[in-house]
């Protein structure tokens, strides 16, 4: 049995990168928007804030009490 030990470069297989926007897809410079992504983090800054200013008013009631 002979192995082929040449000094061939070897060509690996190019495969197609999946959701890649083509050209025409969207305009130059700009970028599309995840609105799931936009969404929940949207959510969750409304959430953090709202939790401050509920502890923020609840710790005023309680040292005016």
């Amino acid at each position: 049995m002979k192995i082929n030990l040449s000094n061939k470069k070897m060509k690996f297989e190019q495969r197609p990168i999946p959701y890649t926007a083509t050209s025409d897809d969207y305009p130059k410079n700009s970028n599309p928007i995840d609105w799931q992504a936009a969404f929940l983090t949207l959510l969750k800054w409304v959430s953090i804030f709202a939790g401050l200013g509920l502890s923020i008013y609840l710790g005023f009631e309680i040292l005016t009490d």
